[in-house]
């Protein structure tokens, strides 16, 4: 990628932030980090972001559980990634 926080795939033109958590459940990412940048996320538009991508040290199952309780839509891929690993 570059600088500006573009994707580094060519076919993509989307502009994403990534921010990664120590722990899905954990007190310090449910109840402070990411309420920010929920609460940020229409600012985060306005300035040319489509996502906000969270990553975990978590597996799929847990993240999806988190994912639930938050009200975090995931992207997806779990599928995906599932098959590429058989």
């Amino acid at each position: 990628g570059s600088d500006s926080g573009e994707s580094s795939s060519p076919s993509s033109s989307s502009r994403a932030v990534l921010v990664g958590m120590p722990g899905a459940f954990t007190t310090t990412c449910t109840k402070e980090h990411l309420p920010g940048y929920v609460q940020n996320a229409q600012r985060l538009a306005e300035l040319g972001v489509d996502r906000i991508v969270a990553i975990t040290t978590n597996d799929k199952f847990v993240n999806r559980a988190w994912a639930t309780e938050v009200g975090l839509v995931l992207d997806g891929k779990e599928e995906e990634e599932e098959k590429a690993a058989r």
